[in-house]
């Protein structure tokens, strides 16, 4: 008799739970990401990818739809995936830029208006984990480079997150 088991082989370090989709994501120390669909009763295991070399540093899930995901490793490499297909769809490696290089760490989904002014479009926003640094901002569904937020921070910002809640709307950092 033959069982499979989808546990995590090391200490889970993250959870997010994707809004409005039902699904959860679980990252781990030996950068393992999975996927689950929250049943009835219980949850079932979706997919599974090795997603980073080392840790995973940061899970951030799109707080209005939960379309959107992004793991960041501590190798410096963020993955961005569709929830609803569980593709992994851009991976972003900025340490190798020559133009514009960071770590990304720390990681929060924000919103801003599309090109129209109407409904809000995603954007990841990514920190450096490695030093003080801007946050850069990258808009789905091609996640190109759409700007630089300077913060002022005496050191590297080790977590973000965003309160899409009126009146705020404002990422904390």
């Amino acid at each position: 008799r033959y069982e499979a088991s989808y546990m995590h082989r090391e200490v889970v370090t993250h959870v997010v739970v994707a809004p409005k989709t039902d699904f959860i994501t679980t990252g781990s120390k030996d950068g393992h990401v999975k996927f689950w669909k929250k049943m009835a009763s219980g949850i079932e295991f979706v997919k599974h990818y090795h997603a980073h070399v080392g840790e995973v540093a940061c899970l951030a899930v799109s707080p209005r739809d939960g379309l959107w995901l992004c793991s960041t490793g501590t190798e410096g490499a963020a993955k961005l995936y569709d929830v609803a297909s569980f593709d992994m769809v851009r991976i972003l490696r900025p340490l190798s830029s020559k133009v514009d290089a960071f770590a990304p760490g720390p990681a929060a989904w924000i919103h801003g208006k599309n090109s129209t002014g109407s409904s809000p479009r995603a954007l990841l926003a990514l920190g450096d984990a490695r030093a003080p640094g801007p946050f850069r901002i990258y808009a789905a569904p091609d996640f190109e480079l759409a700007c630089r937020v300077e913060v002022h921070a005496a050191a590297p910002v080790v977590a973000v997150t965003y309160v899409a809640s009126a009146p705020f709307e404002c990422a904390v950092s």
